[in-house]
């Protein structure tokens, strides 16, 4: 008996975990563009769309965003490709450029521990 109430209890515990890793965005997640720490664009995660910010391009697309074009030399935010929750920002330190993924309930965070 204690052998099965281990494995029920094991099996509870992965699909939970497994849940919360790959989990899609929560509804009411915002992605926020910030120039010279003000707020220049704001838009819902979840609904398709491109921002022309000066210097930089920011896109949105499947629950996720990046920038996709840059004036900057050294092409940091770009090559950083998609992010899709809040834990790492995108950021352009030359056009002092920053994506932020914001709200959307608890979130699990790299620095949580």
């Amino acid at each position: 008996m204690k052998r099965g109430v281990m494995i029920l209890l094991a099996a509870v515990v992965l699909l939970s975990a497994g849940y919360i890793l790959l989990r899609p965005a929560q509804a009411g997640e915002t992605v926020r563009v910030y120039q010279a720490g003000e707020v220049i664009w704001e838009g819902v995660l979840e609904e398709p769309d491109v921002f022309h910010a000066p210097h930089n391009t920011v896109v949105v697309e499947d629950g996720r965003v990046r920038v996709s074009q840059a004036d900057c030399p050294d092409q940091v935010c770009v090559n950083q490709g998609w992010i899709s929750d809040g834990t790492v920002p995108i950021v352009c330190l030359p056009n002092q450029l920053i994506v932020q993924i914001e709200g959307g309930g608890n979130q699990l965070d790299a620095q949580t521990g």
